[in-house]
């Protein structure tokens, strides 16, 4: 289904104003994975709020970065979710690439964050974690698990997924990726109006250069893939969470 407005995406009947949360492990992970969404979420005056879970601190592409990178992460974050418009930025500490081993602090945090911020929509990782990153998967499969028990009747929680064109070329960058829990896209937007936003939201993740690793301009990325898909969970379904060996090279 082609949405063409972030508000569908809510429970129906909404009296008080409209909530969105976006939970995610690094920082960057909310500008890839819906930055045309948020963009336009503010546009329509939708109350944003933005989770990371982690400093990022092990997403080090340039040496220069090495000393540094919690704390040039934390100020890029800040200032994505200042130009956004976010209305709150939640940015914690657990260990980048140890999600699966602090499962309690994870449920913690994301219990306080949902009775804080009380939104009617979330969007988080998807269950294949779309680059196989255990952070990723282990935070979907958390955030399933709180909202599952917790506020299903009052949230609609979605997945962020991906094209079939998109999966073609990841998997021609990284052969080793593993789709097979990728769930299959229930909602896209198309973000030809926003792209320009995305690649400048992108921008401001200096540290991250992922233009260079590409080997191709951000906007060309973003056009390629013109659609922000995402999967709306259906909590009774049951969704396979399986880790695959993951690895980055990520110093030059």
């Amino acid at each position: 289904m082609q949405i063409h407005k972030i508000s569908s995406l809510f429970p129906k009947n909404i009296k008080s104003s409209k909530k969105l949360l976006t939970i995610f492990a690094h920082p960057d992970d909310e500008v890839i994975n819906v930055g045309g969404i948020l963009s336009k979420s503010i546009e329509e005056k939708i109350e944003v709020s933005i989770c990371c879970l982690s400093k990022g601190e092990k997403g080090i592409f340039n040496k220069k970065y090495l000393k540094n990178i919690i704390e040039i992460r934390e100020k890029e974050l800040a200032k994505v979710a200042n130009e956004i418009g976010a209305k709150n930025l939640f940015h914690k500490n657990i260990p980048d690439g140890q999600f699966v081993l602090n499962d309690n602090l994870l449920e913690q945090i994301i219990i306080k964050v949902l009775e804080e911020v009380k939104p009617q929509c979330i969007i988080t990782h998807d269950p294949s974690g779309i680059t196989n990153h255990p952070d990723h998967i282990k935070l979907c499969e958390t955030v399933l698990k709180v909202v599952k028990e917790k506020y299903r009747k009052k949230i609609n929680l979605y997945f962020s997924t991906i094209t079939k064109n998109e999966q073609i070329f990841r998997k021609q960058k990284r052969k080793e990726l593993n789709f097979q829990n990728l769930q299959k896209t229930t909602h896209k937007f198309n973000i030809k109006n926003f792209i320009s936003d995305k690649a400048k939201l992108y921008n401001i993740y200096e540290s991250q250069n992922i233009a260079k690793y590409l080997n191709i301009p951000l906007e060309m990325w973003f056009s390629f893939n013109d659609f922000e898909s995402l999967h709306k969970v259906d909590f009774e379904k049951n969704y396979k969470f399986n880790y695959y060996s993951f690895y980055i090279n990520t110093i030059t």
